[in-house]
């Protein structure tokens, strides 16, 4: 499960000639605490870049989100670390309690990591994962807004098919959510349950027993599960009422 969002900030624009290491911290963090470390990498790689960058401990608007969205990209997800990133970007993140030369001239070695690329392809899709949620949470969902964010999260399942637990995750915390408010939004708007707005409300039900159907018996699954079973009580009320 992803962290709930926190403001991280962003590395300087890389050089093309050099390494840039960037030095994540808890806010408030006094620059003596890591001054050895600091010097360390200026006396094991004297053409790097040095870069301080201290991490809030949550987001409060979206520009807080995307900024925490571009460091999840970068590795920073364990504070108080070092993230080693060249032209090409981050490739190596380094707690800063076990900072030393060796560590250095091993996190070069990621550099040429054959596996690198998979690793920031995770590493987007986590980002990305991350700023769906946080928008959810942050971001008032108008009917438009809310169609963008199906969108989006359709596109992240299709990328987490070898991932059942994100797919589930996904299904579960976004899509089915997303698609009842829009079931919401359509009854609101018409003052009555229509056509569409029953379609809506079926497309949801069928995403939250994709959910529970994949794996009944992990978290998600089990949740889906109650939610779908909510729902059948709640609808057979409404008929009886009716």
């Amino acid at each position: 499960m992803l962290p709930r969002p926190a403001v991280l900030w962003l590395s300087a624009v890389l050089p093309l000639s050099a390494e840039t290491y960037t030095f994540y911290v808890q806010q408030g963090t006094p620059p003596a605490r890591y001054a050895k470390q600091w010097e360390l990498v200026q006396k094991a790689d004297p053409a790097a870049d040095r870069v301080q960058r201290p991490l809030k401990d949550k987001s409060t608007t979206m520009e807080d989100a995307q900024e925490a969205a571009h460091a999840i990209r970068n590795g920073a997800v364990q504070l108080p670390c070092v993230v080693v990133s060249d032209a090409q970007g981050a490739y190596a993140a380094l707690p800063l309690d076990k900072l030393d030369e060796a560590a250095i001239a091993k996190a070069r070695e990621a550099a040429q990591s054959p596996a690198r690329k998979k690793e920031q392809a995770e590493r987007d899709f986590n980002a990305d994962c991350y700023l769906l949620y946080a928008g959810l949470a942050l971001q008032e969902q108008t009917p438009e807004r809310v169609r963008a964010n199906v969108a989006e999260c359709r596109r992240l399942m299709d990328a987490a098919v070898q991932k059942p637990q994100a797919w589930q995750e996904l299904g579960l915390r976004a899509l089915y959510p997303l698609l009842m408010l829009e079931y919401a939004q359509g009854y609101r708007a018409n003052g009555a349950h229509t056509p569409e707005t029953e379609a809506k409300l079926l497309e949801a039900i069928a995403a939250l027993e994709a959910v529970r159907d994949l794996d009944p018996e992990s978290t998600c699954g089990r949740k889906a599960h109650e939610e779908r079973e909510r729902l059948r009580m709640a609808r057979r009320q409404a008929r009886q009422a009716e």
